[in-house]
């Protein structure tokens, strides 16, 4: 006598349950994607970003998003902020601090008020370094350096965003401290 058939399993299979899952959470985030791409008036734009923030632990000190991600006043601001939290970590301390600056080796425009890469990545620098003593680190403590496009992250920068990887300063704290540095004759002087 042949074998009974097996009844097949009721409902779905277990896989068929997350498959699901995932489809509608990306068809949530879709929605949510068309819905702000539809939105025109800014108010509400930044009621729904600051949401979204708020949901995902975002630091809101920062300010608020910028709508025209060219405006360049939104970035300056931001970056002061960010330099700001910097000076607050270093102030107070001993240690020396160089500050790098950075620029890419595409040609700087024009009307550009700098001569080269190097003298950009030299301004860079010392703008950073201005922005840190009006928040109270000692200038005795910080050295400029500017690199021009000679260090770059990104070697082969052919596209605006690698590009602008390059753009940077950095702050490094050393280990040396200003009082290795005082009362050092200058070099070639004798004692």
């Amino acid at each position: 006598m042949p074998g009974k058939k097996k009844a097949a399993p009721e409902g779905a299979p277990d896989w068929m349950v997350t498959y699901g899952d995932m489809m509608t959470l990306l068809l949530c985030f879709f929605v949510i994607m068309l819905s702000m791409s539809e939105m025109k008036q800014d108010q509400k734009f930044q009621e729904v970003m600051e949401s979204i923030r708020s949901a995902f632990g975002y630091d809101a000190s920062l300010g608020k998003v910028p709508l025209d991600l060219q405006t360049r006043n939104s970035l300056v601001e931001q970056m002061k902020k960010l330099i700001a939290k910097a000076a607050a970590t270093v102030k107070g301390h001993n240690t020396m601090i160089n500050i790098r600056g950075h620029a890419t080796r595409e040609p700087l425009p024009s009307e550009s008020r700098y001569a080269d890469a190097m003298s950009l990545s030299i301004a860079r620098a010392q703008a950073v370094a201005e922005a840190l003593e009006e928040n109270g680190v000692r200038p005795v403590r910080i050295r400029i350096t500017g690199t021009g496009a000679h260090e770059p992250l990104v070697t082969q920068a052919y596209t605006e965003e690698r590009r602008a990887l390059n753009r940077r300063v950095e702050i490094i704290v050393t280990e040396a401290v200003v009082d290795d540095f005082a009362g050092r004759p200058a070099t070639g002087e004798t004692e």
